[in-house]
């Protein structure tokens, strides 16, 4: 079956597909390969697919009339991105940037993913689901920028990467990853600088160690 290669990353995503739907779904695609910094999609540029990262990483970010930057979301293996295509056709207003080594994502174009929810609407279904799990996370994170200071935005985003990628050993859980400090702040609404003092911060304290591609959380009942 086509999707066995496939099938660690969407096991949860697709855990209520049966088999045939899962053929159609990955047969509609392509898969394609995306080095780090590579963009997968452009701001300002006509919306013609929906993708499934299938490994790696992707940012979502918006870039402002002064250049700055305003990281939006972090995407994850066995999640999708680029589904405002589906409900709307005007240029989009954000990019997609693989932020991994070697990003893969499953391509399907827009008008072949619509056919293939009339077809079989337990993938619509599926789809809306996720979409308001991600409304709620966007409602969440936006409450935490008005309620929490930096140093707590900082900390839950170290918490929400270890619970997305993190690997447990013992009572230390390590993260590999691509971002930078400069990610991290515009990620969470902060600055370069003080992501740098609260990374520190919590080295001297013993909590975390770092370097340029790994987070090592000593406890992350600590954090």
């Amino acid at each position: 079956m086509i999707h066995n290669l496939q099938s660690d990353q969407f096991s949860k995503l697709f855990a209520e597909c049966p088999d045939p739907v899962l053929d159609a779904f990955f047969a509609a695609g392509a898969i394609q390969s995306f080095p780090k910094g590579k963009a997968i999609f452009s701001q300002d540029s006509t919306p013609k697919n929906i993708y499934f990262l299938l490994g790696g990483m992707v940012k979502i970010h918006t870039i402002g009339d002064s250049e700055q930057v305003m990281i939006k979301d972090i995407i994850y293996p066995s999640n999708f991105f680029g589904e405002n295509a589906l409900f709307c056709s005007s240029d989009t207003t954000e990019s997609a940037v693989s932020i991994a080594d070697k990003t893969e994502v499953l391509v399907i174009q827009v008008d072949t993913f619509k056919m293939l929810t009339a077809q079989h609407p337990i993938l619509l279904t599926i789809l809306l689901n996720e979409i308001g799990k991600k409304l709620v996370q966007k409602e969440e994170k936006l409450a935490s920028f008005h309620f929490n200071d930096a140093k707590s935005r900082i900390v839950n985003f170290i918490k929400e990467t270890a619970s997305m990628v993190g690997t447990k050993v013992g009572y230390e859980t390590l993260i590999k990853h691509s971002f930078t400090q400069q990610d991290i702040a515009n990620i969470t609404g902060t600055s370069r600088q003080t992501v740098t003092f609260v990374m520190n911060s919590l080295k001297k304290s013993n909590i975390i160690h770092f370097d340029r591609r790994r987070i090592l959380i000593r406890d992350l009942s600590l954090l």
